[in-house]
């Protein structure tokens, strides 16, 4: 049967001699592996003798015999040892504090492994800075090492690091001499930029078996997802009708526990092959070939013919070579996309730790922790952080959590915290202190869904020394969507926000001393201002009335109609002005304690009040705390909330629905303020509790409302944050306060 082939003469007529080389001779695929290797070649370079005579009596002495230690005292030495080496140096074990030209240690790394490409390193360090294994690994170093005083302890770790290192390099080398044996058949697939591009590479295995096995009609090839375990579409050619192949493949479930190759002389009525695809097509006969390469399943490969076929040996030998190109073509790929992923954790890892190291802010951390979980994992959908709160037992979300987890189950909207009564998943792990993968959530009995599309989870305990600071939740889409890959990631990311977190609690308790300080000097300042804002006020209107009078008498009846009603409108101006009262309620500094007040009791009376001249503005309160005090003055309270609800009215325009929630939470009352207008702009955010947000000169309102409003709250021992906030879609604050003693004098 004769096909126009699909590439160029020149590749055409190479290719074609060699496929018909490799049909006739039958060649073996796979090169023998080595097997004679009698040791480990090491090349030790350091300038302390004693270190180094010590390194080679205990290595010598071993009963393994396995190493063979070559000692450069110098990096022109450790240059020449390596430019004349007879054999391969199979490890380079280099001190970094050298003091030879061309810099130190990590210099020299990178310059030997450019002569020996091939050989694995490793640096000694005295010190134990990430920073300093970062810059040895970022030199080319396979590992690095602290050595220490104890030099026998350094010597077994040491040996520990160079048999792992060898075994790998050896798997690594064994990898590379099998796709040797085949790198003329991969010379095949012309123009593929990338070894992951799986669909290209299996096109092109199909395309070449359908030219030089002349008497195939079709071949379909399918490949075992990675993520969902699951026979995917991968390949084919011949085929009548292409698009209702990859619309609706067939069942493929009989085929899928193939180990050996399948003949079926007759595919209409042979019970395991036959199907829509088999009379479709008008398949009189087929061969079936599983994927395995090295043990492992990889997909199926279909050798279809529109006539019956006896399958001969030499048929059979013919279609197994091109099987194996698949597997091996599939094998590949997946090599390649585990190292890729192995390479981007560490890459992870290595972002976050500066992070780690530089940040105070537990929310800094962990918005760049779950930045990098996204982008890492590929089935993750949905990150979150919460805290241990120690009071309460209960799990409180990081507000950077909301970024990147979107509550949407009806009934849990606005959580923002998970109780230690109520079962969850996280709350196991707290209870437990070890890590949770949950591959189905339907079948765990205490997972709380909060998420309506997550199917699969994993918790990672937060915890230093036993002490758990939190839970980090990672979420999916899709069934058993992670690997055990993720799970040391997700294991490694939650060390370092425990360290992230520890670091930060011992600033915290000094910077909170600070803020209630400057909260209270604040608010001081406020009290003055109200408390001379009537002088003032007096002052400046009696001047303004006293030039109206002096324009009036120098105009003396010469006055437009015009001019007359502008000095009228002065006059009723001044006088408004003198009526307004600002601050008047509360003109001293606050006294948390000395009186309180009841929450629900505010929020009942104050909000109707100033929703009134909203009439278009839907309010529903949702209050859970009757008879809970809270330690601050009403006039006090008043302000933040006042401030909160206008805000929330103005950024509706008047039309909207505005809810109040109140809860409380152990020794402390939450109110959530949450409405639907139009969101905090992005550039606004920044400047949130920390100053004047900027404004339009058109804008009312001088922007420093939430600054004011949290100054109060802090000083009364609560806060104020942002919950969420999104364009078009509203926003929600919370304020916490704690609960007032039973002995506190209620207001």
């Amino acid at each position: 049967m004769s096909r126009k082939p699909p590439y160029p003469p020149e590749t055409q007529s190479t290719l074609g001699a060699f496929f018909a080389r490799l049909i006739r001779q039958k060649p073996a695929v796979v090169k023998p592996v080595r097997t004679d290797r009698q040791g480990i070649n090491l090349l030790l370079v350091c300038e302390d003798p004693a270190f180094c005579d010590a390194l080679q009596r205990t290595w010598f002495d071993r009963e393994d015999k396995r190493y063979q230690v070559v000692v450069a005292t110098s990096p022109r030495e450790a240059r020449e040892k390596v430019l004349r080496a007879t054999q391969h140096f199979d490890v380079l074990l280099i001190d970094q504090k050298l003091k030879g030209e061309g810099g130190d240690g990590t210099h020299l790394t990178t310059e030997l492994l450019k002569i020996s490409p091939d050989s694995a390193a490793i640096l000694l360090t005295e010190f134990s800075s990430p920073e300093d294994g970062l810059r040895a690994l970022q030199a080319g170093a396979d590992d690095y090492l602290i050595k220490t005083s104890d030099w026998q302890t350094t010597f077994r770790e040491l040996a520990l690091r160079v048999a792992v290192l060898f075994e790998n390099k050896e798997a690594r080398r064994r990898r590379v001499q099998e796709l040797e044996s085949l790198v003329e058949i991969q010379s095949a697939i012309i123009g593929i930029e990338s070894e992951a591009d799986l669909p290209k590479v299996l096109d092109s295995v199909v395309q070449f078996a359908m030219q030089y096995l002349s008497h195939v009609d079709a071949i379909t090839i399918f490949y075992i997802n990675p993520e969902t375990g699951e026979p995917q579409f991968g390949g084919a050619a011949g085929i009548l009708d292409l698009e209702q192949l990859k619309n609706h493949p067939p069942k493929l479930k009989r085929v899928l526990s193939l180990t050996e190759p399948y003949y079926a002389f007759n595919a209409a009525e042979d019970l395991f092959v036959h199907g829509e695809f088999v009379a479709r097509e008008k398949i009189a006969s087929v061969a079936v070939f599983p994927l395995i390469n090295r043990g492992e399943r990889f997909g199926l490969m279909f050798f279809n013919y529109r006539h019956p076929q006896a399958f001969d040996e030499n048929e059979k030998s013919e279609l197994s070579l091109f099987a194996q190109q698949a597997a091996l073509a599939i094998h590949k790929v997946v090599i390649f996309d585990e190292t890729k992923r192995r390479q981007q954790r560490f890459e992870t890892i290595a972002r976050i730790m500066p992070i780690v190291g530089a940040s105070l802010d537990p929310e800094q951390v962990v918005r760049a922790v779950s930045r990098e979980i996204l982008k890492v994992v590929p089935r993750a959908r949905e990150v979150c952080m919460l805290y241990y709160e120690q009071d309460t037992g209960d799990l409180v979300f990081s507000l950077a959590s909301f970024e990147f987890y979107h509550i949407d189950v009806v009934g849990q909207l606005g959580r923002t915290r998970l109780k230690a009564n109520e079962p969850s998943t996280p709350m196991s792990v707290v209870h437990s202190g070890r890590g949770l993968y949950v591959p189905d959530v339907s079948r765990r009995p205490d997972y709380q869904a909060l998420v309506s599309s997550t199917q699969s989870q994993m918790c990672m305990p937060i915890q230093v020394g036993g002490e758990i600071l939190g839970v980090l939740v990672l979420e999916s889409n899709q069934l058993d969507a992670f690997t055990l890959d993720d799970q040391f990631l997700l294991q490694a990311l939650a060390d370092q926000v425990a360290v992230a977190l520890k670091k930060a609690q011992e600033h915290t308790r000094w910077l909170k001393a600070q803020d209630d300080l400057a909260a209270n000097d604040a608010i001081a300042w406020m009290g003055l201002f109200g408390s001379n804002w009537s002088h003032t006020v007096n002052q400046r209107t009696f001047e303004i009335e006293g030039k109206v009078f002096l324009l009036r008498q120098a105009l003396a009846g010469m006055a437009s109609p015009e001019i007359e009603k502008w000095l009228s409108d002065i006059e009723d101006a001044s006088r408004q002005l003198k009526a307004l009262q600002i601050a008047g309620k509360v003109s001293h500094e606050p006294r948390p304690g000395d009186s309180t007040v009841s929450i629900d009791r505010v929020l009942t009376e104050r909000v109707p009040r100033w929703c009134e001249k909203f009439p278009e503005v839907i309010l529903t309160m949702d209050l859970q705390c009757p008879g809970v005090h809270v330690p601050i003055e009403e006039g006090w309270l008043e302000i933040p909330l006042e401030k909160l609800i206008n805000n929330a009215l103005k950024a509706m325009g008047g039309k909207g629905a505005l809810n109040v929630r109140s809860a409380r939470y152990g020794n402390r009352v939450e109110v959530q303020i949450q409405d639907t207008g139009k969101g905090i702009p992005e550039e606004a955010k920044k400047y949130l509790f920390k100053r004047p947000v900027p404004k339009p000169t058109s804008k009312e309102g001088s922007g420093l409302g939430l600054l004011i409003a949290r100054k109060v709250l802090t000083a009364h021992g609560g806060d104020l944050v942002l919950l969420r906030t999104a364009p078009g879609d509203g926003t929600t604050f919370m304020f916490h306060l704690p609960v007032a003693h039973l002995d506190d004098k209620g207001a």
